[in-house]
Order: C-alpha cells, then sequence, then structure tokens
C-alpha cells in the first residue's frame, strides 16, 4: 500500500467552519430601526443587490444606501455596517485548530464574502496568518467554478494537491469536479479525522 500523500495545501470556507452565522442576531438589530418583519428584511438584505455585493458588482455604499430606503431605517454607514456584520460569531475552538494547521500546511480560505463582512474577517484572521480569496474580489461565488481556480492560482498549488472543506454540499461537489478533494463539514471531530486520514497532523 503506498504512503498517504498529506496535501499541499488546505483550502476552506469561513461561514458555517470558523464562524457561526446568527443571521438572526442581524434581523432582530435592523428591526429597531424598521417596521418590517424578520421575512422581510432577510428578503430585503439577501436579494439580487447582495448578490452583486458579494461579487463586488456594486460598492457598500451603495448597497447601504438601497438597504436602508427599503428598510426605512435611518443609521449611519458605520451604524449600518456594525449591524451587518452582528450575525458573525467566530468559533474559538476552530480558530485554533487553524492556528495549529498552518504550522503542518499552508491555509488558504476562500468564502463567498462581501467588502462589508471582509473588515471583520479580515481582522479576525489576522493572528492565523492565511491567505485569503473573497468572492467580492473576483466576481464570482461558489460553486462557480472560477473561483477555485483563482484561489489556486493565488497559492500556486495544483487542485490534485489540495484539500477542500466546506459546510456546504453544492460547494463541495464543485470543488471536486475541479479535482480537489472534498470534506464536507459537519463539526470539529469530523474534519480532524478527514485531515488526520490525508496524512495532515492536527495537535
Amino acid at each position: 500500500m503506498s504512503a498517504i500523500q498529506k496535501p499541499e495545501l488546505i483550502l476552506c470556507d469561513l461561514g458555517g467552519v470558523l464562524y457561526t452565522l446568527d443571521y438572526e442576531r442581524t434581523w432582530s438589530l435592523f428591526q429597531r430601526c424598521s417596521n418590517k418583519t424578520y421575512d422581510e428584511i432577510r428578503d430585503i438584505l439577501y436579494d439580487d443587490a447582495f448578490i452583486a455585493l458579494e461579487k463586488g458588482k456594486i460598492s457598500p455604499m451603495q448597497y447601504y444606501r438601497e438597504v436602508s430606503r427599503r428598510l426605512g431605517c435611518e443609521m449611519s454607514f458605520e451604524e449600518f455596517k456594525e449591524t451587518f456584520n452582528a450575525f458573525l460569531l467566530n468559533r474559538q475552538e476552530m480558530f485554533a485548530l487553524f492556528s495549529r494547521l498552518m504550522s503542518s500546511v499552508p491555509v488558504h480560505f476562500l468564502s463567498n464574502t462581501n467588502a462589508i463582512n471582509a473588515e471583520v474577517l479580515k481582522e479576525d484572521l489576522s493572528g492565523i496568518r492565511a491567505a485569503t480569496t473573497f468572492s467580492f474580489e473576483t466576481g464570482f461565488r461558489k460553486p462557480e467554478p472560477e473561483i477555485y481556480g483563482i484561489a489556486l492560482k493565488r497559492s500556486g498549488k495544483t487542485a490534485e494537491d489540495t484539500v477542500f472543506i466546506d459546510d456546504s454540499e453544492e460547494n463541495v461537489r464543485a470543488a471536486e469536479k475541479v479535482g480537489i478533494r472534498p470534506h464536507l463539514f459537519n463539526g470539529e471531530n469530523g474534519l480532524i479525522r478527514f485531515l488526520e486520514n490525508e496524512g495532515v497532523r492536527c495537535e
């Protein structure tokens, strides 16, 4: 039996892996300045303008003005960003795990992320010192195959030498189609087993 070929790169999602996404926290904060229901707030926040924001097609200021108008909220841009980012709750145990992994295998975070959320993510990730590719920088979102290729090119690694971690089945299948070995994230213990089976030490 041939030895396990340890990956040369870990490509990993952020939301749902390193972060718990508490959307209702953001909706409840917006509801304080709006007469909209939760469902209406959700639909306003995450419509076509949100996709355009995540692809870098519109600016954060354009998104802020459009969403504030539709919500009927009067708040400053800074207040809007703080409220919009409130759903991002980092998982300290996962940050600790990836800090350890960096000593064994390079890590590159690949996330469907807009420029507003990225401000928080970049600050939080500064201690890990991993590379990042955010969708708003590229014009593509997972599961579009182009964004995987961009992340690999930035890392200087091939698909065959890379593993990919995400909590979305659709994104995992897309990574597999471009030749990356995938893992569907469902918790820290399962991830550790996957990585150890790939020859990566997680201690």
